[in-house]
């Protein structure tokens, strides 16, 4: 798993908003921009460019999350 995240260049992140209602927002960057600590936790970058902060809102509220990691052109996602 650690090798497929390293080459990917997308991961789909998804919360609940105060409603309850699923949030899911793209985060991209260069494959390897997602890390994996010595402890095994994921590091996924907030970027500059990316504007919108509802997804991290929506964490300290409501501390659980789904991902789906994506490369392109491949029929495997995890």
């Amino acid at each position: 798993m650690s090798e497929f995240i390293a080459r990917l260049p997308i991961v789909f992140i998804a919360s609940c908003d105060e409603a309850g209602l699923i949030d899911v927002a793209p985060k991209g960057d260069a494959p390897g921009f997602v890390k994996i600590d010595d402890c095994g936790c994921l590091l996924i970058p907030e970027r500059p460019r990316n504007k919108l902060m509802f997804g991290f809102r929506n964490l300290l509220r409501d501390p659980r999350i789904g991902l789906i990691f994506v490369i392109p052109n491949t029929s495997e996602t995890l």
